[in-house]
């Protein structure tokens, strides 16, 4: 390549860059020159109509990012949101021609009129946002402003199905200043957005958000007043407290009715009620650590589950301690009531497995003298066996409520599952 044909294409690339920095010097003077035209004079504390009677269309919508916590104790939840308001601005109008073909500007969302949206039911301040985002104006003065914002909005939990509940909270939106006639809030979507959520550990996000237009007139003021508010169901994760608290209790409810398979004498009966009272009342202190030791608005099902298990416990030692007393009845000259012997120790002490034959003793040597003479004197100490029948009886009885406390715990335990 010779030197003249290197120096003209050095100079054509010089060329071609200067003309590019020129033209990107005047649209960036363009842009300059649009953006002072539109702030001078522009008020943002005034509403953007023409007729002071006219009301500001305002379209809004939510996409909910992240649910980033459930605070049960505090009674609130913290969203992770984005919200999408658009609205006409008639300050912010021009002609494209006249500003190279410039028909957007972004504008800090600060130094334009904004919607004073507020959430009803916030416990904080208005919005949490880590940045101020800019409003996306076009050249027929349509405003859109899509602020990220970590939103903390109080909720009532029901904790009557607890671990297996559901939470319905809502995220409740209006004008705080503004009535219906001087801002007319509308839905741009009647579902929030959930296409981009994250999911939370915790909670999982039931079915889709609706997102429902109210117009309510307040005590305090003759006109009416727009909100906008989108109702959450949110259901626990169960997988963890099942492990931990469902599961060791359906076990011990399990346990309840081995009392009565003791022999009615043990003393193994009274230890194993009171280690079953002691482990249902260690799962009640772990329940309440796990839930941070928060006041509930109702009690769980889950805890009345081990209440009524530790008064079947109680009940359980109670009969059990009737029950010894039968099996020790003795001196008694006669046995059980005939309709008792009858009905427990005949009739179902057969299904029972609870014979009265393999429980007969043999009856006790009569010696006699060398007359040929009874020693009657033994006859009288012995007389009939009493205590036997007060044993059987016991033994029937323990049986019986074996099977009563087994059906009521699976009944229970249907219940809680």
């Amino acid at each position: 390549m010779s030197a003249r044909r290197f120096l003209e294409l050095l100079w054509f690339g010089a060329m071609s860059l200067a003309i590019t920095e020129v033209a990107a010097l005047a649209l960036i003077s363009d842009e300059h020159k649009l953006y002072n035209d539109l702030m001078k004079d522009y008020q943002k504390w005034v509403r953007p109509v023409q007729n002071a009677s006219a009301s500001v269309e305002v379209n809004f919508g939510i996409t909910l990012q992240q649910i980033l916590e459930v605070n049960e104790a505090r009674g609130y939840v913290s969203w992770n949101i984005w919200l999408h308001m658009g609205w006409k601005d008639v300050s912010l109008r021009w002609n494209a021609s006249e500003y190279s073909g410039i028909d957007k500007l972004r504008i800090p969302i600060d130094q334009l009129w904004k919607p004073d949206l507020a959430a009803y039911n916030s416990i904080g301040d208005k919005y949490h946002s880590s940045f101020t985002s800019m409003g996306l104006v076009n050249y027929a003065g349509d405003v859109i402003w899509i602020p990220p914002v970590i939103l903390n909005t109080a909720c009532i939990f029901d904790y009557t199905y607890y671990p297996y509940d559901s939470q319905i909270c809502d995220i409740k939106i209006g004008s705080w200043h503004h009535d219906g006639g001087k801002m007319n809030l509308t839905r741009g979507h009647d579902r929030v957005d959930i296409s981009t959520y994250l999911k939370n550990n915790g909670w999982e996000l039931v079915g889709s958000i609706p997102l429902k237009r109210n117009v309510i007139k307040y005590d305090c003021c003759p006109e009416s007043y727009i909100d906008l508010t989108a109702t959450f169901t949110i259901k626990r994760r169960k997988t963890y407290v099942t492990s931990v608290l469902v599961v060791p209790g359906v076990i011990l409810a399990f346990l309840i009715p081995f009392i009565f398979m003791f022999p009615p004498d043990a003393g193994e009966k009274i230890n194993l009620g009171v280690g079953l009272i002691l482990g249902y009342i260690l799962l009640l202190l772990i329940g309440d650590g796990i839930n941070d030791g928060k006041l509930m608005s109702s009690t769980p099902m889950l805890f009345r589950y081990y209440t009524a298990n530790i008064v079947l416990v109680g009940l359980s030692m109670i009969l059990s301690m009737c029950i010894v007393q039968l099996w020790r009845e003795r001196g008694r000259a006669s046995g059980p009531p005939n309709l008792a012997s009858t009905i427990l120790i005949d009739g179902l002490g057969c299904v029972l497995c609870v014979n009265r034959n393999n429980y007969i003793r043999r009856p006790r040597a009569v010696s006699v003298d060398a007359e040929g003479s009874m020693d009657t004197d033994k006859i009288g100490k012995d007389g009939p066996d009493t205590s036997l029948e007060w044993k059987l009886l016991a033994m029937v009885l323990d049986r019986i409520l074996f099977i009563l406390f087994l059906v009521i715990s699976l009944v229970m335990a249907a219940i809680m599952v």
